[in-house]
């Protein structure tokens, strides 16, 4: 389920890379990292280490659901919409 939500995480950020945006990523990787703490600590005492993985893909697609906002929004130039 995860590894998708990884490459596209990694691709968008690219994105941002190459319009010389070194800021918005590394933000976003802070968020989502806080996110990642808060939902592992919340999920570890039932789930365990399975609790660690549902934090790992929850976090990930929250930062690939940001990124994919934030190019959306900032370059109206790509065509991120089916029409």
């Amino acid at each position: 389920i995860g590894l998708p939500l990884f490459g596209l995480s990694s691709l968008l950020t690219r994105v941002f890379y190459a319009h010389k945006d070194t800021q918005t990523p590394v933000k976003l990787s802070c968020y989502t990292l806080i996110f990642y703490l808060v939902i592992a600590l919340v999920l570890m005492p039932y789930l365990k280490i399975e609790g660690l993985v549902w934090a790992s893909i929850l976090s990930t697609g929250l930062q690939f659901l940001l990124q994919w906002h934030l190019i959306k929004n900032r370059y109206t130039h790509y065509s991120l919409r089916y029409t």
